[in-house]
């Protein structure tokens, strides 16, 4: 039914309003007398938002019909357009095969008021001409006596016209008891029909009959009239005398009473406060002097039910304006009015439940919402307690909220959640009751319905009404109210019925919702609170969902991403995107996938695991990624590969470094100990000093190992020294350019012993500065063994001096073999090895490791320039000190003639 009123304008003077449900007669004697008054109904019902159907004859034209409702209506067209106007001729209504079928009508009726519902509109309005039924009268009145029965609950009203010129009595009989209001010309004007002259007259007029039949015609009028469910009266009111019709007597139970007696005892059956509002009304028409006279009231008929009673009529005053007379209908509209109730109750229901679902929404929390629910339960059904429970997991009632604003009873409940319930409780074991019964229970007296000794210690409760709401078969949920003064009716249980399910609807949708609400914060919390960008797309590829940190990778705010085409989002540079969520989506399977991608950042490397998300119906809706950055991760992967490598490089170095350190140590302890053995041998047989140049020789290769042996295990506890922190340099103050130019005059004889040449060039004479001499020593003296040692007979070293830019720049150049490319980084490594001759490597490679530290311990720098078979030239930077701790050290000619001996033991 429609939540609309059920009360219509009918757009017609003589009726008013209308009732959803009307079913009026329309008897007209001329075409534009039918088309004036149907225009006006239809017309009124497109103004009040009812769907319109005509249903036209066939001595009728459709564009006549629009013509004729374009004048009063300029907008027809436009409702034609809409669909709220149909226009359609008889023969696609109301005929099927050729012939009338009541249950084709019946069904298209059915579908027209559910199109119209369906489409908001408030309901039907229909028009039907019937000049084209001449032939099926017999089954169209059965059919109209069906149809005035079955729409009376539904939103339609219809008026049937009938052309008055082609019905006989007998179709007029049945017209009149068909329908609920008949119209039919007065004066050229529509009138409802009220009292049989006026109807004799008009049918007099109308049908023209011969002045002997019609005193049969009039007597069957009278018949009919007398018959009708509408009464017919004539009032005196200076004599307090009434007449009414023959049938509307018997329903009263007046049958049989004279004038007089009628009169009174139509008064004794009116409703007091009725009767008296009727007689206010009456005199204020009086006074004015009014002609109608229209009113309702309530009166008992014979079997003490009350009924409503609708007057209509017609005062007539005397000579002198005093009111003398009135004469007219009497209409039972009890079941108007009995609709209406319902009607308003069932609007007052609509409206609670739409308010019900607007505390759901405006509602801030459960607790708020439950509290309002209890109001409309205590409102709608009067009463001063209230109780919202619903059944557990476990089967048991569980109390979401109760309230007692009368006695104590429930107040100790006046809570959200869930909670179990005292079995020893008055409300409880009534609920307890209607979830076992699965039905209502109306109680206006509990202790008689439950067992006197169960009930005994809740007397407070004095009447009880429980509705259960059931789903899937099985009780979900009680709503109880109780204490109505005066106890509880139907109508009562009617009302608690239709909110209860609503009630508990919305209650447990915002429960859930209010849950979903907090998961979802917390889900977006962590969402949020990672650094992996995450990111959702749906099957169109469109990203719906994105945290900040996939927004701060891709360098834009969330909102320019949301909703774009995410087939560029987190894709290689320079490569086609790979579409993982259409991957995700068709084969349903994870991927896990690396990506290269061009962040404001730079270039980041992701880890991306796609999986997809699913619909509501299990259907794959999109991916879900989740991408790690391995950025870091993998520079770490490659740096400890590179370690990797670089270890087993140094193992190897180590190992070939131990190697040949063990046979840095053998070999010098091998020819000693060969030399001493043949010393030993000399001496046994030299008889006068005859092998002694044998022995000396073999004396000098003992002392030359020697110095070996001992140059190496200085360079190696000097290095451990290095290593230790235990070693600083001695600072004194001397001329180095004469430091320089004396060494390399210590060596010319033993590089010329090698067939190599050295000199030394310094444009200085004389450069006083502080430095460590043992350390300047060392480092100049590994430097040109080993320019010595890899330059070969006929070649030259050169030793330069300098200063440049307060610094003192020494360079030790040959022109020897050179330094191979693969060598020149590692030239410095403690495990390096330079040397490029076949067969044999010499030296430990520690000697250009202890000079670079002992350089740097200076403050110094050193490097070097070196084309393979080119020769070398190593660069020594010394800073020139002002202000330095001196130390006083004298270092004599023969200790450096050691350290000589000592640094070149190891060139043979």
């Amino acid at each position: 039914m429609s939540k609309s009123s059920c009360i219509r304008k009918s757009g017609i003077g003589a009726i008013g309003n209308i009732t959803w449900g009307s079913h009026i007669s329309h008897i007209y004697s001329s075409k534009d007398e039918f088309i004036e008054v149907l225009s006006s109904f239809v017309n009124e019902g497109l103004s009040n938002n009812e769907l319109c159907i005509f249903i036209y004859s066939s001595d009728m034209e459709r564009q006549e019909i629009i013509d004729a409702f374009s004048q009063k209506n300029a907008n027809i067209k436009a409702f034609l357009s809409s669909g709220q106007l149909i226009i359609v001729p008889h023969t696609e209504w109301y005929i099927k095969d050729g012939r009338f079928d009541a249950q084709t009508v019946s069904e298209r009726w059915s579908q027209l008021i559910k199109q119209a519902l369906n489409g908001g509109f408030d309901g039907v309005r229909a028009v039907g001409d019937t000049c084209w039924l001449h032939e099926y009268t017999q089954e169209f009145s059965e059919y109209e006596r069906k149809l005035g029965g079955l729409i009376f609950d539904l939103p339609v009203t219809v008026i049937c016209a009938y052309d008055m010129n082609s019905i006989d009595i007998e179709e007029f009989s049945d017209i009149i008891r068909n329908h609920s209001i008949n119209l039919m010309e007065n004066n050229h004007e529509p009138h409802i029909l009220r009292n049989a002259p006026g109807i004799f007259r008009q049918k007099k007029r109308y049908f023209g009959m011969a002045k002997a039949g019609m005193r049969q015609k009039e007597n069957i009028f009278a018949e009919i009239l007398d018959n009708l469910a509408e009464g017919i009266y004539l009032i005196d009111y200076k004599s307090k005398e009434c007449i009414y019709s023959e049938e509307w007597a018997k329903l009263l139970g007046f049958d049989g009473l004279s004038p007089e007696a009628l009169f009174a005892k139509t008064n004794e059956r009116v409703i007091p406060e009725d009767l008296a509002e009727a007689a206010d009304k009456l005199e204020t028409a009086a006074v004015n002097k009014q002609t109608k006279i229209d009113c309702e009231f309530r009166i008992k008929d014979k079997d003490g039910r009350t009924l409503w009673i609708r007057q209509q009529g017609l005062l007539v005053y005397d000579s002198h304006g005093m009111l003398s007379k009135g004469y007219g209908s009497f209409f039972d509209i009890t079941e108007r009015k009995q609709y209406e109730n319902r009607i308003n109750r069932q609007n007052m229901i609509l409206r609670s439940i739409n308010h019900i679902y607007e505390r759901s929404v405006s509602c801030k929390t459960v607790q708020v919402l439950i509290r309002n629910c209890l109001n409309i339960v205590e409102t709608m059904t009067e009463s001063n307690i209230s109780f919202i429970g619903v059944v557990g997991k476990d089967g048991l009632l569980r109390d979401i909220a109760a309230r007692d604003s009368a006695v104590e009873v429930c107040k100790m409940y006046d809570a959200s959640g869930y909670h179990q319930l005292p079995v020893n409780d008055g409300i409880v074991k009534l609920c307890g009751s209607v979830m076992k019964q699965g039905k209502s229970i109306l109680s206006n007296n509990p202790c008689e319905y439950f067992d006197s000794e169960t009930f005994k210690d809740h007397p407070d409760i004095t009447s009880f009404l429980g509705v259960p709401v059931i789903l899937d078969g099985k009780v979900k949920g009680i709503i109880a109210a109780a204490n109505r003064d005066g106890g509880f009716s139907g109508e009562n249980q009617e009302i608690l019925e239709a909110l209860a399910p609503t009630i508990i609807e919305v209650i447990l949708y915002k429960k859930l919702k209010e849950e979903c609400s907090n998961n979802e914060t917390v889900l977006k919390t962590i969402i949020e609170s990672t650094d992996d960008p995450i990111f959702l797309k749906d099957k169109e590829n469109r990203l719906v969902l994105v945290n900040s940190a996939a927004a701060l990778t891709a360098g834009k705010p969330v909102d320019q991403i949301l909703g774009k085409d995410g087939s560029g989002f987190f894709s290689s540079p320079g490569e086609k995107p790979e579409d993982g969520t259409k991957s995700a989506v068709r084969f349903d399977v994870s991927e896990e996938t690396e990506e290269t991608i061009q962040t404001p950042q730079g270039l980041r490397t992701f880890l991306t695991k796609k999986t997809p998300w699913y619909d509501q119906k299990g259907n794959a809706a999109g991916s879900i990624s989740i991408a790690r950055d391995i950025t870091a991760r993998l520079k770490m992967e490659r740096e400890l590969r590179n370690i990797a490598g670089e270890l087993d490089r140094r193992n190897k170095q180590i190992t070939n470094y131990f190697i040949n350190l063990s046979h840095e140590f053998k070999t010098p302890v091998s020819v000693m100990l060969v030399s001493i053995d043949m010393i030993e041998n000399y001496v046994k047989m030299s008889t006068n000093g005859q092998y002694l140049d044998k022995i000396t020789e073999k004396v000098i290769a003992v002392k030359q190992n020697a110095y070996r042996l001992t140059k190496l295990i200085n360079n190696l506890l000097d290095i451990a020294k290095l290593n230790s922190g235990t070693m600083e340099p001695n600072y004194v103050k001397k001329d180095v350019v004469a430091v320089l130019k004396n060494l390399v005059k210590l060596l010319i004889d033993f590089c010329s012993e090698k067939c190599v040449s050295i000199r030394f060039i310094s444009k200085i004479k004389t450069f006083e500065m502080p430095v460590d001499i043992m350390m300047l020593d060392r480092i100049m003296l590994n430097l040109i063994s080993n320019a010595l040692k890899y330059t070969g007979k006929g070649g030259q070293i050169t030793i330069k001096f300098k200063v440049v830019d307060d610094k003192a720049l020494i360079s030790v150049k040959d022109n020897g073999e050179g330094i191979p490319d693969d060598k020149k980084d590692v030239i410095f490594d403690r495990f390096g090895q330079a040397n490029t001759m076949l067969g044999w490597t010499e030296g430990t490679g520690l000697g250009l490791t202890l000079t670079k530290s002992l350089v740097e311990m200076m403050k110094g720098r050193i490097w070097f320039e070196s084309k393979q078979g080119a020769g070398s030239e190593f660069f020594v930077e010394l800073p020139v000190f002002d202000h330095i701790e001196m130390k006083t050290l004298d270092i004599s000619k023969m200790m450096l003639d050691q350290r000589i001996l000592m640094e070149f033991s190891d060139i043979v």
